[in-house]
């Protein structure tokens, strides 16, 4: 059996509209000179997700990358990560959401830092929402847009499971029913060897489909807003470790970020004004939609509904 270089892990539910563009984007990445197995673990899907990837696999055109499909009947997307690594082949993972489309050297840029730096253990790319179906006329377009600005101006610090590779020894397995595991990993590595080894490639870019309407918009933030309680709630020591993200970096002041996002909406020219309404209107209620979700999708006994929050069963 040949020497696996990277694991790619795809954890895909009922994404037969959007997984094409992803396994597309993976097979035409420029990667380095290494064997890849790419894996996509279908996640209890109901639609037709694993029939295209079959398909896929079928017709590849890469043949540096190893393809596998496993359909895996248990719901949760830890306990299909979990399943994922237990097959890996390799000591370097990249976790990619199906629901993406990565830029053609992002792969290669995770991929290399991680392995080139001994003291990194989990690397991250940036996430841009791909608008090629919104309608940049709505308000919906110019909050989103908004919304990215000020992440992209203030910097990462935490990576997403949009596209997040880290060094299998770091990990043996996700804590079941968790929502925000990117969260949980970023945390629970940098309380055993610091902030120093995590970083987030602002280059490495991978592309995600936006909500194009303002229920599944509230639906999708407040469900990312109730990641971080609940790993705070089953994982207490992490809170500490969390408000230390950003000691010793060079921070900019609330008023030159503020600056900086109006330049770029000017640019666009999307008011002013809408800066404001997103801080002090959107933000409170995805706060208190978050509050009410959160009683409504995690049971007595802990366990968690994401999916159920987003998409139809």
């Amino acid at each position: 059996m040949s020497k696996i270089d990277l694991t790619i892990l795809i954890p895909a539910y009922n994404e037969e509209n959007s997984i094409l563009d992803l396994l597309k984007s993976i097979d035409g990445s420029e990667l380095p000179r290494i064997m890849t197995e790419a894996r996509v673990l279908i996640n209890g899907s109901t639609d037709k997700t694993l029939t295209i990837v079959t398909s896929f696999i079928r017709t590849k055109k890469n043949n540096k990358i190893q393809w596998a499909v496993s359909d895996i009947k248990q719901r949760g997307k830890t306990n299909t990560l979990n399943e994922g690594l237990s097959l890996s082949r390799s000591e370097l993972i990249i976790n990619v959401d199906a629901d993406c489309r990565l830029e053609t050297s992002s792969l290669a840029k995770v991929y290399t830092k991680l392995k080139s730096n001994k003291e990194l253990m989990l690397v991250g790319g940036l996430d841009k929402p791909d608008f090629r179906y919104s309608d940049n006329k709505r308000l919906l377009y110019e909050f989103q847009k908004v919304h990215q600005l000020y992440r992209e101006v203030r910097g990462r610090v935490l990576p997403v499971g949009r596209l997040m590779g880290y060094k299998h020894s770091i990990v043996e397995s996700f804590p079941d029913a968790l929502h925000s595991e990117d969260t949980w990993l970023a945390l629970e590595v940098a309380k055993k060897h610091g902030w120093k080894a995590i970083k987030v490639l602002m280059d490495a870019v991978v592309n995600f489909l936006p909500a194009l309407n303002w229920l599944d918009y509230i639906k999708q933030e407040s469900r990312f807003e109730c990641g971080l309680p609940q790993i705070i709630e089953r994982f207490p020591d992490l809170e500490e470790i969390y408000n230390q993200r950003r000691i010793g970096m060079k921070q900019k002041s609330r008023k030159q970020i503020e600056q900086e996002v109006f330049n770029k909406m000017d640019k666009l020219k999307i008011p002013r004004i809408r800066w404001a309404q997103m801080n002090d209107i959107i933000d409170s209620i995805i706060v208190e939609n978050a509050k009410v979700m959160k009683k409504l999708l995690i049971s007595d006994s802990g366990n968690w509904d994401p999916i159920g929050s987003t998409k139809n069963e």
